[in-house]
């Protein structure tokens, strides 16, 4: 089983009520959306703490940075391929 560590999170207006008419839309508590964006954004945090890295001990960024477009060019494909499912 996986140890799970609670954090606190606050918010402004704006995306409490983001996430308030996500959670009715779909039926999850907010709780449950916050955590499945964390958690599908996890390639990209572990890029960006790459790339951090690598600036700190002056080193070349250009590998984080070209593993950042294919993430990005990954998800514009989904992108795509979601709205012509769409269509």
């Amino acid at each position: 089983m996986t140890e799970r560590i609670r954090i606190n999170l606050s918010v402004d207006k704006e995306m409490d009520s983001l996430l308030a008419e996500l959670a009715e839309l779909t039926g999850r508590p907010k709780t449950s959306i916050v955590k499945d964006f964390l958690y599908n954004m996890k390639p990209a945090m572990e890029m960006t703490r790459d790339g951090l890295k690598a600036l700190k001990d002056n080193k070349s960024i250009s590998p984080a940075l070209q593993n950042m477009i294919n993430l990005a060019e990954d998800g514009m494909k989904e992108m795509n391929e979601f709205n012509q499912d769409l269509k």
